[in-house]
C-alpha cells in the first residue's frame, strides 16, 4: 500500500494482543528471531547495529535509531546485499491502543516507492512478515519467519526471484560452481560464466511473470514469461536440477527467434 501523500509503503495492522507485547516482538533479538529471520544478530539498543541474514538470499544491517517503549521502534538501512536502494532508508513501527488488549501498528518504509524495481517484492514481503507472521506470533505464539530453501522448488523460486529483482550476487548463491547447462543459444563453462551472462540479459528485462511450476523428485520446472528490452516477449520453461540446496543443472527451452534477431547468439 502506497502512502497517498508521500508515495512511500505504508500499512496498518491490528493485532488481537497488548501493546507491550507487540513491541517486544519487534524490539528484541528473541523477537524478531520469531516473525522476521531466525538469523540476526547484534542489539535492538539505539545506536547499535542489527544484523540480518537470510540465508542464501541476502543480508542487511540495521542500525537502530529509536526503540521507546512500548509505542515505538526505528532503524535505518545501512547495508542490504539484495536490494541496495533500500540504503539510507528506514522502518518505522508505531503502536497505538486500540481497546482491550488490542492494539494497532502503523508501519512505515520511509523510502521504499513503487518507482523501486523490488517495489512489489518487498511490498509482498512486509505484507506476509508483519500481516501473517508477527500475526501470528503475537496472537497464537505461532510466527513464520524466513527459513532456508528445502525442495527443489523452493531453491529454484529464490534464484528466480533473485536474479529477476537483479540481485545477481544472490541468485549466484543458489548455483553449483561447477553448474551445468543446457540452454537454445550459447554455452557456459560453470556457474561464473553463466552468471555473468545472466547479468548482462538481466538488467534489460522489464517485467516478469511466473504462470507455472512444478516439482518432481530432484527437479523443479519454472514456466513464465518476460518482457525484454529490444526483444519482446518470451515464454521461457527452465527446469533445475538441484543438489544440496544449489542448483547443478539448468535446462531452457525457448523461441529463440527474436532473441537471434538481437544479436544474443554468440
Amino acid at each position: 500500500m502506497v502512502d497517498a501523500n508521500t508515495g512511500d509503503y505504508a500499512r496498518r495492522f491490528r493485532f488481537r494482543a497488548s501493546r507491550e507485547s507487540v513491541f517486544d516482538a519487534i524490539a528484541t533479538l528473541e523477537g524478531v528471531h520469531s516473525w522476521w529471520t531466525p538469523n540476526a544478530s547484534g542489539s535492538t539498543e539505539p545506536g547499535h547495529e542489527l544484523e540480518l541474514e537470510f540465508e542464501g538470499v541476502d543480508d542487511q544491517t540495521m542500525r537502530v535509531e529509536r526503540s521507546v517503549r512500548p509505542s515505538l521502534v526505528e532503524w535505518t538501512c545501512l547495508r542490504h546485499s539484495g536490494h541496495p536502494e533500500w540504503v539510507g532508508t528506514t522502518v518505522r513501527f508505531e503502536l497505538a491502543e486500540a481497546g482491550s488488549d488490542e492494539c494497532e501498528l502503523d508501519f512505515r518504509h520511509v523510502g521504499l516507492v513503487p518507482e523501486l524495481r523490488c517495489y512489489e517484492a518487498c511490498e509482498r514481503g512486509w505484507d506476509y512478515f508483519l500481516g501473517v507472521s508477527l500475526a501470528g506470533l503475537v496472537e497464537r505464539g505461532e510466527g513464520s519467519p524466513f527459513r532456508a530453501a528445502r525442495t527443489p522448488l523452493e531453491v529454484a523460486r529464490r534464484y528466480h526471484r533473485a536474479w529477476t529483482l537483479r540481485n545477481f550476487e544472490g541468485a549466484g548463491r543458489f548455483l553449483a560452481p561447477d553448474l551445468e547447462t543446457e540452454l537454445p543459444l550459447n554455452q557456459y563453462a560453470g556457474r561464473d560464466d553463466f552468471l555473468g551472462a545472466l547479468a548482462g540479459f538481466g538488467e534489460i528485462v522489464d517485467r516478469v511473470e511466473l504462470l507455472a511450476e512444478f516439482e518432481n523428485g530432484d527437479e523443479a520446472l519454472l514456466l513464465y514469461d518476460l518482457e525484454v528490452n529490444g526483444v519482446g516477449s518470451l515464454r521461457i520453461a527452465e527446469q533445475f536440477t538441484v543438489a544440496n540446496g544449489q542448483i547443478t543443472r539448468i535446462r531452457m527451452v525457448n523461441d529463440t527467434a527474436e532473441l537471434r534477431k538481437a544479436g544474443f547468439a554468440a
